[in-house]
């Protein structure tokens, strides 16, 4: 049951920095480094807290995380697929910098996918 998320969250990596070397300025890019960091160090934080919780059993907090990761690795790639297709329509190539407009559509996605 693990082998979806593991795939999704492997695969992600590379796809993400294309993704970022694609569409983002270098400065967007360091600050996508700091920003992802510090959200993944604060996902961490709370998923061992709502796993070290004892009032629901293990296999149904198992379960829940599953498809609570499921869910949200599905919904951020729908969201990220949205964001390259419209950048990819746009005719003079888009090099996003955290100034311009559509900067924080495209940012967040990123920030939360990784």
């Amino acid at each position: 049951m693990l082998l979806p998320i593991l795939v999704g969250f492997l695969w992600n990596s590379t796809y993400l920095s294309i993704y970022l070397t694609k569409y983002f300025s270098v400065r967007s890019r360091a600050l996508g480094a700091l920003t992802s960091g510090i959200a993944a160090t604060a996902a961490n934080i709370f998923w061992g807290w709502f796993l070290d919780l004892k009032i629901f059993p293990r296999p149904k907090i198992a379960r829940i995380v599953w498809f609570s990761l499921v869910a949200t690795m599905t919904s951020l790639f729908g969201w990220q697929i949205a964001n390259q297709k419209k950048y990819e329509s746009i005719v003079p190539k888009v090099t996003l910098d955290w100034g311009n407009p559509g900067f924080g559509r495209a940012f967040a996605s990123q920030v939360l996918f990784r």
